[in-house]
């Protein structure tokens, strides 16, 4: 399948259950892969994702056992729920450092991925997130991520080791019950609080996971992403209907000894005056007068 230029979006449900579906070809210019849009192409192999996509519905490609490799551009930033739920094919997975959330059960049951490394621009590892990846032998949570949901990473019977941040506050409820975990990597100076966050937990051992202290980098700021121009939209004023009520025009002569030299001259000078419709002023009006003398005070005109 290769889906047309000028395309924007995958809508849900799309090609759900399409069996014979083997490679697709998605353009630039698609910025959303909807939910369940390819749930059920056991036959899918090969899917060529752009640059432009930033999200990945939930139970997108959910059961694609033939997926062997997904290689998440560095546009996304969401991955949905039960995104590749049972890709069963699924021996390597590439998240970049743009994505910020990652579903529950996004990658559950991927029973060939042997290894992962989770970005520091994901805080949180949700609930099953790599359960039952029993082909798991090894994960990298890199700094940046708070929280490991809970059963997260339970029934990985091979995973062997992890790598645990300072960063990370929280480890949920059998997050490692049922792996082989020898071996914890942690930053230096923060093996007893690891070793605090798993003692409880089911199946695990401590007294036999060899916790290793190493350096670690910072986390990696997100890929930038570039929103769209938005063209403002003209907004045309409302017009403005007249007060029907009609005004009385009124005016009053500014005393003449406010005016300065040289308009106090024997010559012809023009006086400002305001028009009042009750007390609001209304308008400016000019009174062209004559000569004026300048000690004279005048009077009110109507």
């Amino acid at each position: 399948v290769t889906i047309p230029d000028g395309v924007k979006s995958i809508d849900e449900g799309v090609f759900d259950g399409y069996c014979d579906i083997k490679s697709v070809t998605i353009p630039d210019g698609v910025t959303s892969i909807g939910a369940f849009a390819f749930k059920g192409c056991d036959e899918l192999a090969s899917v060529t994702m752009p640059d432009s996509v930033t999200s990945i519905g939930e139970s997108a490609f959910s059961y694609c056992w033939s997926l062997t490799s997904m290689v998440i551009p560095n546009s996304v930033t969401n991955i949905g729920d039960c995104a590749f739920y049972e890709c069963g094919g699924l021996t390597s997975v590439t998240i970049p450092n743009s994505v910020t959330s990652i579903g529950d059960f996004a990658f559950e049951e991927c029973n060939s991925l042997t290894s992962v490394t989770i970005p520091g621009s994901v805080s949180i590892i949700g609930r099953d997130l790599f359960r039952d990846c029993v082909g798991l032998t090894s994960v990298t949570i890199s700094r940046g991520v708070i929280s490991i949901g809970n059963t997260a990473f339970k029934g990985c019977s091979g995973l062997a080791s992890v790598t645990i941040p300072a960063s990370v506050m929280i480890i949920g409820e059998e997050a490692f019950s049922g792996t082989s975990l020898t071996t914890v990597y942690v930053e230096k100076g923060d093996v007893y609080r690891v070793k605090s966050l798993l003692i409880g937990m089911e199946s695990l051992d401590i007294n036999r996971i060899a916790f290793v202290e190493v350096e670690m980098s910072d986390p990696v700021d997100p890929e930038p992403v570039t929103p769209e121009p938005v063209t403002p939209t003209p907004v045309t004023p409302e017009p403005v209907t007249p007060d029907s009520k009609p005004v009385t025009a009124c005016y009053e002569v500014l005393n003449a000894s406010d005016v300065t030299a040289p308009y106090a001259a024997e010559k012809a000078v023009t006086l400002q005056g305001a028009v009042y419709d009750g007390w609001d002023v209304a308008g400016i009006v000019e009174l062209k007068l004559g000569k004026v003398n300048a000690k004279k005070k005048t009077s009110k005109k109507k």
